[in-house]
């Protein structure tokens, strides 16, 4: 069994080797281009760190750690899911066009609302988060979530900003309408904002991808440094959680942020803190692949399949108030979070598109996951505007962490981006 899983994990490996390869040389970035990258990021880097340290090491969550002697599901469907993706064409079928004003995009006044728009919903999210009087920052965020449909509403649509506005500014300095400087500027005041107002560290890594895309507009050094930092981010990333769990927990306190920097730093002199497996782990979100081992582990040995539930019917359904429809399936995150173990209320874990897929279709997955995404990227590309193709790469790429309710959010942010830049209509 381990033999076979090592194969399966190089085939995916390779597999993902050369999507990778095919997005930096493809001239054009789109949705399924972001899909491609997502997957090679979220499953298959994961995937090769089990075949390198025989496991995905985790001590957060009480459930048995993914090995690579053990159940050969979880390294069939990735396999599967990989050479599906990798072999779908990356073309339009053909739908009616949405065609963006291009006068708006080219003299900065998109960029512009959509920044301010940005900026604006974050600093609601921030203040209405409650961090500032104190508490854990997962529950602080989740307390001022209940019952308030105007903060979710607004949670979701800056969710898809605060990801797609890297690769928007990408657009702008590949087109040469921003400088280099305003371009590492915005991206490194992008980063800054959501590390500190909201703990989210995988805004960075969109950030550093942004800036690496840039090829040819950003000379060869800017790959030196990114070699260079690169050790000193991903030993960063590995002690974030700490900082923070912590830095809010007493309010706006700086003698407590300077604690809870001091604790992380002294974590790195710990046996945690020095093994390279959980530091790298921790940079991959490669912990995911533990949480989809078990879906494929006791689906439907324990668990019925949800036939479309939570990847079909809530994706479209997500906007109805539990008011309305009491019977609204709920986030398949909310459901791991229950099956893990931990006490925790509303606690959301992550298992990739693969978990949640198989949870819904089983082996099926392999073929429906794919399908459904590139389903998605057609949709996507009916939007003819390169500004807003660069923001869906965005969007397939981080959707792998969230669920399809992100991709369908996006689509009407973007809707809502074209009204306010005058689109207008045409058949292709």
């Amino acid at each position: 069994m381990q033999t076979l899983n090592i194969i399966l994990a190089l085939i995916t490996t390779a597999l993902c080797l050369a999507m990778i390869v095919q997005v930096v040389r493809r001239e054009t970035i789109t949705y399924w281009a972001g899909v491609q990258l997502g997957f090679s990021y979220f499953v298959g880097a994961p995937i090769f760190l089990s075949a390198v340290f025989g496991r995905i090491r985790q001590i957060d969550i009480p459930i048995p750690n993914m090995t690579i002697d053990g159940s050969p599901g979880v390294y069939l469907v990735t396999a599967g899911v990989a050479a599906t993706i990798f072999l779908i064409p990356n073309r339009h079928i053909g739908l009616p066009k949405i065609k963006v004003n291009q006068n708006i995009v080219e003299n900065k006044k998109l960029l512009h609302w959509y920044a301010a728009t940005y900026l604006a919903f974050s600093i609601y999210g921030f203040i209405s988060s409650g961090k500032l009087t104190g508490g854990h920052w997962y529950s602080s965020h989740g307390e001022s979530m209940q019952g308030d449909a105007v903060a979710v509403a607004l949670l979701q649509i800056r969710n898809v900003m605060r990801f797609t506005l890297p690769f928007l500014l990408l657009f702008y300095k590949r087109k040469e309408l921003i400088s280099t400087r305003s371009f590492c500027i915005g991206l490194i005041c992008i980063a800054g904002l959501e590390l500190i107002i909201s703990g989210n560290r995988i805004i960075a890594l969109t950030c550093i991808i942004s800036y690496a895309l840039a090829y040819k507009s950003v000379p060869k050094k800017g790959y030196a440094i990114l070699l260079l930092a690169a050790p000193i981010i991903i030993q960063a990333n590995s002690i974030f959680p700490i900082v923070r769990g912590m830095m809010w927990s007493n309010g706006l306190n700086l003698q407590q942020m300077s604690y809870a920097v001091d604790t992380a730093t002294q974590h790195l002199a710990t046996s945690d803190g020095q093994d390279i497996q959980l530091i790298l782990s921790s940079a991959f979100e490669a912990s995911n692949l533990n949480m989809a081992n078990m879906v494929i582990e006791n689906y439907p040995s324990k668990y019925s399949y949800l036939m479309g539930d939570t990847f079909i019917v809530r994706p479209l359904t997500f906007y109805l108030p539990k008011a309305i429809w009491p019977g609204r399936p709920e986030g398949f995150g909310l459901t791991l979070g229950r099956l893990s173990g931990l006490d925790v209320d509303g606690l959301a874990l992550n298992s990739t598109y693969i978990g949640e897929a198989y949870a819904n279709f089983g082996p099926f997955s392999v073929v429906a996951l794919p399908l459904i995404l590139w389903g998605l990227s057609n949709l996507f590309r009916m939007f003819d505007s390169n500004s807003i193709q660069y923001m869906t790469f965005a969007v397939g790429f981080a959707g792998w962490r969230f669920d399809l309710v992100f991709s369908i959010v996006a689509i009407i942010v973007i809707l809502a981006t074209c009204t306010a830049s005058k689109i207008r209509f045409r058949s292709k």
